[in-house]
């Protein structure tokens, strides 16, 4: 994707669909759980699209290094090198992530500032990067994939002299039936594209999925395709 004059890029660090599928068991057996993987990959996709920015999906195929760290570090420096100044990393499981969220991060990266978006893990389900912040052996050297993430990422821009962070709402990203219930609970948008991947299922494999009938209810069903409302 060419640069142009936008000086501002997307990065979805994230594995496939087929990949993340048997890696993340989230919801019911495992066709069920593809499908919700396929719906999740769908939505970020939109979302990313409806920012306007360039955007780049750099899945395991594509990943370089041994570490989850030296992955990230070298797509970082994948994006950067194609003339970018500014990055906005995401993953694939933060399906209540806005495109007005990303689009503020842009912002706030243009006004020089680090931008986090922490998740209830102690991680961050988005990081705000420019360029001239960017150590990548330093950065790859973070606690990643773990709850002392988000704690690491403070510390690294903190080094940084000058360098306001600023954090976005706190989210939950999806690893585990857990967090889906939780999810589910409190976000409108996740319910509309759960009730989108339910009106797929067969009545047998909603059957399946554990918590159907308590988070779901005919109230939701009456308010016709909620897809059409998060599109």
């Amino acid at each position: 994707m060419s640069n142009g004059c936008v000086s501002t890029a997307i990065l979805l660090f994230a594995r496939t669909v087929e990949e993340e599928s048997s890696v993340k068991k989230l919801l019911g057996k495992e066709q069920v759980n593809k499908k919700l993987h396929h719906t999740l990959n769908d939505s970020s996709k939109k979302t990313i699209q409806r920012t306007r920015l360039p955007h780049y999906h750099i899945n395991e195929s594509l990943q370089v290094g041994t570490s989850f760290g030296e992955k990230m570090s070298n797509a970082l420096k994948t994006v950067f090198s194609k003339g970018y100044n500014r990055i906005v990393v995401i993953g694939g499981d933060c399906p209540d992530l806005t495109e007005d969220e990303i689009t503020k991060a842009d912002r706030l990266l243009q006004e020089n500032k680090v931008v986090l978006g922490p998740d209830t893990h102690g991680g961050s389900y988005l990081i705000g990067i420019n360029k001239v912040d960017f150590d990548g052996a330093s950065f790859s050297r973070l606690r990643w994939n773990s709850s002392n993430l988000l704690t690491d990422l403070i510390y690294y821009f903190q080094q940084k002299e000058e360098r306001k962070i600023s954090f976005l709402y706190k989210k939950r990203d999806l690893n585990s039936v857990y967090d889906v219930i939780k999810l589910s609970s409190k976000s409108s948008k996740f319910r509309a594209l759960l009730l989108c991947l339910f009106t797929q299922l067969s009545w047998i494999d909603s059957l399946k999925i554990p918590f159907f009938s308590l988070q779901i209810d005919a109230s939701h069903l009456e308010r016709g395709p909620p897809y059409k409302n998060i599109s």
